[in-house]
């Protein structure tokens, strides 16, 4: 009986013991597995940092790349990677000539294109001996200068006193000068002028005439619009010779003489209305 009891604690202990041998190795593969598994992570880490870096190298590398292509096209718009060789600065030279040409003849046809629509000629007209006595007279500006014309101006009067006919042809050659220094703008213009008198008297009776001479100035202050219209007023003095006889004739019981020599001087006014083209 004890003997039986001595085999069951032996057959017990060689069981345990069994048991704790399978357990140990176990237990040891299962820790060797965790560390295997640890190394793996580590080891996938580590390569997934290493891509992460050569990633990264490569990110910097076309970051530089692409920052050394803005540098060299910087450089070759700024002229500092343009080739410097003496043919490629001769093509420069020469191009840039081409284009200095190029803007001055445009700038001269700009500025021949302003010229040639600026008027040259200008119509004109004295208001003022048609208003005061029906002189009828017309005048013509031609520009010779940026600020100078000339020209000649005609007047004739007709008047019949107690059946006589009088007569007055008038011509004149003005030199306008624009103080403005531009013709055909507004401003003040000084003109003088010579002027060439002939007269004559008829009537039944008698036929009588007389010439003469005179000179004279103006200086008036003209306005020109865009469409050619212009205004002008002015003050002047005329002093004239003229010769021939006395002639006195009537009618009706009337009498009357007139002196066609005279020498006298009179004040002038200007009241013009011309059109410029």
């Amino acid at each position: 009986m004890k003997t039986k009891k001595h085999i069951l604690i032996l057959l017990a202990f060689l069981l345990i013991s069994e048991l704790t041998l399978l357990t140990i190795p176990n237990s040891m593969a299962a820790h060797g597995g965790a560390e295997v598994l640890s190394e793996n992570s580590q080891l996938k880490h580590a390569r997934v940092k290493r891509g992460s870096v050569s990633g990264s190298h490569k990110n910097l590398r076309e970051a530089n790349a692409i920052k050394d292509n803005e540098h060299t096209t910087n450089d070759n718009v700024a002229g500092k990677s343009v080739d410097s060789s003496p043919e490629r600065l001769r093509d420069v030279n020469a191009t840039q000539y081409n284009v200095n040409e190029i803007e001055s003849n445009a700038g001269t046809t700009k500025s021949q294109a302003i010229k040639s629509n600026e008027p040259t000629k200008n119509i004109t007209t004295n208001s003022a001996p048609l208003i005061l006595y029906g002189a009828l007279n017309l005048g013509a500006e031609i520009g010779v200068k940026e600020s100078l014309t000339i020209g000649p101006h005609l007047f004739f009067y007709k008047e019949t006193v107690l059946g006589m006919v009088l007569k007055t042809t008038q011509i004149q050659f003005k030199t306008n000068f624009y103080l403005n220094g531009k013709r055909f703008k507004d401003g003040f213009v000084l003109s003088p002028y010579l002027t060439y008198y002939k007269f004559t008297a008829n009537s039944e009776d008698s036929d009588t005439s007389a010439s003469g001479y005179g000179v004279g100035g103006i200086i008036a202050y003209r306005l020109f619009w865009a469409n050619g219209f212009n205004l002008g007023f002015g003050l002047g003095v005329i002093a004239y010779n003229t010769d021939g006889e006395q002639t006195s004739y009537s009618s009706k019981g009337k009498s009357k003489t007139i002196e066609l020599a005279q020498s006298a001087s009179n004040a002038s006014l200007e009241l013009t209305l011309g059109f410029a083209f």
